[in-house]
């Protein structure tokens, strides 16, 4: 389970589904990723609402998965 640092916030990340095909000369590159949140913390450590991260997650979408695909690829 990847751990994404965001803005302060720790998420817990499950990922259920990743799929990356590169760029070629006659295409261009495709990648298609399914992740849940299952647990967010602030930086104190409190524990964060389902409706917040609902939320939070919504925002930062972008941000989390381009995260998510810097954990996969280590």
């Amino acid at each position: 389970m990847p751990i994404v640092n965001l803005h302060g916030l720790t998420l817990d990340v499950e990922i259920h589904y990743a799929q990356q095909t590169p760029s070629t000369k006659h295409a261009n590159g495709y990648s298609e990723i399914e992740w849940t949140c299952i647990r967010a913390t602030d930086e104190i450590g409190e524990n964060i609402s389902d409706a917040a991260i609902d939320l939070i997650c919504d925002e930062y979408i972008n941000d989390i998965e381009r995260a998510i695909w810097a954990h996969i690829g280590r």
